[in-house]
C-alpha cells in the first residue's frame, strides 16, 4: 500500500457512506435558515407608522389643507398615519392603544390664525411609548417652526400690502396668502438637498449577510464534516500501517488534502448558486471570483488540517476551531460591520478581514485585491506548517520518522 492508495480509499469510503456528506451540507443550511428567521422575526414591526387621530373642531378650508398638506407631506407619509375622528372615537381609540397620539385642532383656530394669534393645536401623547412620542414631538416641533414662519410671512404681507385695500378685496386675497404660506412651508421638501451617507456595510446590509452566511456556512461545514468523518485508529493498526511507513505524518497529509478538497468545493459550489440572476444582489461568475472563493475554502481547509495535527481529540478540534472562528470573525466584521467596531479590536491581518475585503470587491466588481490574497496565502502556508509539526510532535513518541510512504 503507498500513500496515494490509502488517500484514494478515504474518498472511496465517503463516496460508500455519504451521510456524513450529505449532513455537513445540510445541517448548516438549516442553521442559518433558522438564524435568518429569528433575526428578521425580531426586527419585525420596528419600523411601523405612528398612528395619529385628528379631531377638526374648527373644520374650515384652512384646517383641511394643513391635514391634507401633512398626509402627503414625504417625511410625514413616512412616519406618520392621520386619521380624522370624532373626539369621542379619538379618545376610545387613545384608551385601547389603536392611535399612538391625539391631535386637537380647536375651534377659531382659523380666525385666531387671520388676525396674528397663536392658538396652539393640542397633541395628546402616551407617555408609555417613549419612541411614539419622541417621533411625535420631533415632527410636530419641526412643522410648528415652518408654520410660525409661514404666519410671520402672511403678517409682514398683511401689514404692508393687504390693510389699506378694501375690506372685500382683503379678505380674498388675504387667504390665497394663508394657502400659499401655508402649502410652500408644508410643501418643503425641495428646499434640502437630501445626502445619503453610508454607515454600517457599505455594500449593503443584504450583501453585508450574504457573505456572513457564506462564511459561516463554509466553516460550519468543515466543522461538522470533520467531526462525523472521524476515525480513530486503534494502536494495533496504527502499528501496521507504520510497516508501510505511514505514520502520524502521513495521516495529517492525507486528511488535511481531503478537508481542503471538501472545503473548496464547498465554497465553489455554494458560490455557483449565489452567483445566478435568480439570487439578489446578482454576482456574475468570473475568474476572480472564483479565485477568491477558492482562497476562502483553502484558508478553512488549512485551519481545520492545523488543529487536527495538534489535538487527537475532536471535540477539542471542534472547540477550538468554533473558538478561533467567532473570535476572527467577531474582530473581522463578519458578523457586524467594521465601523461598528472599536478600533483596539481591528487587525489588518485579520485573515477574516481580509476575506469580508475579498467578498465585498466581489460585490463591488472591483479588481482582485492581490495584497489581501498575499496575506491570505501567508496565513494558509503558517497553518498548514502549524498542523504538520503537530503531527511531527506525536509521532516522535514512536520514533519513527519518516517523510514518504512507501510504494
Amino acid at each position: 500500500m503507498n500513500g496515494f492508495s490509502f488517500w484514494l480509499n478515504e474518498w472511496r469510503a465517503i463516496r460508500r457512506r455519504p451521510g456524513p456528506l450529505f449532513l455537513s451540507l445540510f445541517i448548516p443550511f438549516a442553521f442559518l435558515c433558522l438564524l435568518f428567521i429569528t433575526i428578521t422575526s425580531l426586527f419585525q414591526g420596528t419600523t411601523s407608522n405612528i398612528q395619529v387621530a385628528v379631531v377638526d373642531k374648527d373644520n374650515t378650508f384652512e384646517t383641511k389643507s394643513l391635514l391634507y398638506q401633512l398626509t402627503e407631506e414625504e417625511q410625514m407619509k413616512d412616519a406618520l398615519v392621520l386619521d380624522k375622528m370624532s373626539e369621542n372615537e379619538a379618545e376610545e381609540a387613545f384608551r385601547q392603544s389603536d392611535v399612538d397620539a391625539i391631535m386637537h385642532i380647536p375651534q377659531g383656530f382659523t380666525k385666531s390664525l387671520r388676525v396674528g394669534e397663536n392658538t396652539p393645536i393640542r397633541v395628546t401623547t402616551n407617555s408609555e411609548n417613549a419612541y411614539a412620542q419622541s417621533m411625535i414631538e420631533t415632527l410636530f416641533s419641526s412643522g410648528a417652526a415652518y408654520i410660525s414662519a409661514a404666519q410671520s410671512a402672511v403678517n409682514t404681507v398683511y401689514d404692508k400690502k393687504l390693510s389699506d385695500q378694501p375690506l372685500h378685496e382683503r379678505k380674498e386675497q388675504l387667504e390665497a396668502v394663508i394657502v400659499n404660506y401655508t402649502v410652500f412651508a408644508l410643501t418643503r421638501n425641495e428646499a434640502f438637498e437630501l445626502q445619503a451617507i453610508p454607515l454600517g456595510a457599505q455594500i449593503g446590509w443584504r450583501s453585508h449577510g450574504i457573505i456572513a452566511g457564506f462564511v459561516m456556512y463554509v466553516l460550519l461545514f468543515g466543522v461538522l464534516f470533520q467531526l462525523l468523518e472521524n476515525k480513530r485508529y486503534e494502536h494495533k493498526l496504527m502499528h501496521r500501517l507504520r510497516s508501510f511507513h505511514i505514520t502520524e505524518i502521513h495521516m495529517y497529509m492525507f486528511h488535511a488534502w481531503k478537508w481542503l478538497a471538501a472545503s473548496i468545493g464547498t465554497a465553489l459550489l455554494l458560490y455557483c448558486l449565489i452567483a445566478s440572476e435568480a439570487f439578489p444582489p446578482y454576482i456574475p461568475l468570473s475568474i476572480e471570483g472564483l479565485t477568491t472563493i477558492a482562497f476562502i475554502g483553502l484558508f478553512t481547509g488549512c485551519l481545520l488540517a492545523a488543529v487536527e495535527g495538534i489535538f487527537s481529540n475532536v471535540w477539542w478540534r471542534c472547540c477550538v476551531v468554533l473558538l478561533l472562528f467567532i473570535i476572527g470573525a467577531g474582530a473581522g466584521g463578519i458578523f457586524v460591520p467594521s465601523i461598528y467596531l472599536p478600533e483596539y479590536i481591528q487587525f489588518y491581518w485579520n485573515p477574516y478581514t481580509v476575506m469580508y475585503n475579498m467578498l465585498e470587491q466581489l460585490f463591488l466588481r472591483s479588481d482582485f485585491m492581490y495584497a489581501q490574497s498575499f496575506i491570505l496565502t501567508l496565513w494558509c502556508i503558517g497553518l498548514w506548517l502549524i498542523g504538520w509539526l503537530g503531527a511531527v510532535r506525536k509521532e516522535r513518541r514512536y520514533g519513527y520518522l519518516p517523510f514518504t510512504p512507501s510504494s
